[in-house]
């Protein structure tokens, strides 16, 4: 591709701030990034009561659970692109607008399929919040504070992960289920206007003369990618290693995470007889260790290559998917277990995520953080699908051959059949042994993987021009009206 150099003022970026002159602004950031990964994981804690009230189906569950990440992870690409077209605030306050009609709209579910389709149209609205946290905080941030940033964003999002299921168990204490989408709307009526207040938009209004434009090239997105000028998805970019490995670790580490985590929330409630405030306060052991080794987290990663960060990482995952598969019945086992495996999701997430981004060009943040968010809501959908499956067959083959179908079903079944509760809940610590164990095989396979392809190497000529194609690209493109 020929083109034309562009001035070096024209370039020039302005001087990156010091977080403390950003506080609000990143504030305003975590809180959406933290609503958006504690949709991913509050109705894990629910899924007993939504079982016996809408009458739900092992599958209907799993697909309750899923339908979030299946919107949120299939659309990431294009909300990304639009953040980079539209303006990356414009996309953030649409997102969480979305989030907050979806929540309301749960309070009229009476079925599953109801219930599945509105997570569906939350998701939406995460996919839409999601890439922008992210570029945005990329693109304002250099260097070591990026570093510190990026560590902070990553325990946001844990926060948000892990502290989902306490905050789902107390308040399913004392209201039902329906409530536990309310938490989006204080967060939209707050970060709405604070990302209006303290965030800078990141494109130029004339773009939204091109909107019509590239609502008509989405709908056309595989022609599109061929003959554009700006592809929407450079396929020699997913082609890379430097891109396609790290992408892979997301997906890897969020499957492991998610699928444990929808296993781990049932078996505490379903076989050990936790309460759902009880289930939630076992989370907070994993969250304290989390905040306790994030300084050491954070000095290991900043002294060590990628490489021995990112397979760290996995194999600590690894690690706690183990002990949780050698004692699933030890409610001691579990929290120790889904400790470390937190552990390992900070160790190796944004290591992984940060090489996703600098395998792109600046101008390309806002792709790079929605293939970020892309690949790991595919990779948590996928975790739950894989996980779930070994989880469901494992119960099935370890019940008797005369068990009632309602019972081998689901384990919410022995509400119907109490007769048979003893053998359902030994059924299911057997499927949740093989189910942690398929995680924690998913992680070593991956470390391995990783260790070998992110080797230290000289990058390829085509290599080379091809980042330095993309990065003209992106500056033309962000610079050029939608036509």
């Amino acid at each position: 591709m020929s083109t034309t150099p562009l001035p070096d003022d024209a370039l020039a970026a302005p001087e990156p701030p010091a977080i403390g002159s950003r506080w609000p602004m990143l504030v305003g950031l975590l809180m959406a990034t933290m609503v958006v990964m504690l949709d991913n994981s509050v109705l894990n804690v629910a899924l007993p009561s939504i079982g016996r009230e809408l009458e739900a189906s092992a599958s209907q569950l799993q697909w309750i659970v899923s339908a979030y990440s299946v919107t949120f992870g299939g659309l990431l690409l294009t909300t990304g692109n639009l953040g980079d077209r539209l303006g990356r605030r414009r996309v953030l306050v649409m997102g969480m607008a979305v989030m907050a009609t979806g929540s309301v709209l749960v309070l009229a579910t009476t079925t599953a399929t109801m219930l599945i389709a509105v997570r569906a149209l939350i998701g939406v609205g995460a996919a839409l919040v999601m890439p922008s946290t992210l570029s945005l905080l990329y693109t304002t941030f250099e260097g070591g504070a990026r570093q510190k940033v990026m560590g902070i964003w990553a325990i946001a999002g844990m926060l948000g992960q892990g502290g989902g299921p306490l905050v789902a168990g107390l308040i399913l204490e004392h209201a039902d289920w329906r409530w536990l989408f309310l938490l989006n709307i204080p967060v939209a009526l707050i970060g709405i206007p604070l990302a209006l207040a303290t965030v800078r938009e990141s494109t130029s209004p004339t773009v939204l003369l091109g909107f019509g434009v590239v609502l008509l090239i989405l709908a056309a997105f595989g022609v599109r990618e061929k003959m554009a000028r700006y592809p929407m998805l450079n396929p020699r970019l997913v082609l890379r290693r430097a891109f396609a490995i790290p992408a892979a670790v997301e997906a890897a580490t969020y499957a492991g995470m998610a699928g444990a985590m929808f296993v781990q929330t049932q078996l505490v409630q379903g076989v050990l007889g936790l309460t759902p405030v009880q289930a939630g306060l076992a989370q907070l052991p994993a969250l304290a260790a989390v905040i306790l080794v994030n300084g050491v987290i954070t000095r290991f990663a900043t002294t060590r290559s990628p490489r021995t960060v990112v397979t760290t990482g996995l194999l600590v995952l690894a690690v706690g998917a183990g002990v949780v598969a050698i004692a699933p019945g030890s409610l001691i086992c579990v929290i120790a277990g889904m400790a470390v495996l937190i552990i390992g999701m900070r160790i190796a997430l944004p290591a992984a995520a940060l090489l996703v981004i600098d395998a792109l060009p600046r101008e390309r943040a806002g792709m790079g953080s929605a293939l970020n968010d892309t690949f790991q809501e595919v990779g948590g959908a996928l975790g739950i699908a894989i996980v779930g499956a070994v989880l469901a067959q494992g119960y099935r083959l370890a019940l008797p051959g005369n068990a009632p179908q309602v019972v081998r079903e689901s384990l919410y079944g022995i509400a119907a059949e109490p007769a048979w509760a003893d053998a359902a809940r030994s059924a299911f610590l057997h499927g949740s042994t093989w189910a942690f164990a398929a995680a924690a095989l998913l992680q070593v396979v991956v470390a391995l993987t990783a260790w070998i392809a992110l080797r230290p190497r000289t990058a390829l000529p085509e290599e080379a021009s091809d980042a330095a194609e993309l990065a003209v690209e992106g500056r033309l493109q962000r610079e050029e009206p939608v036509a």
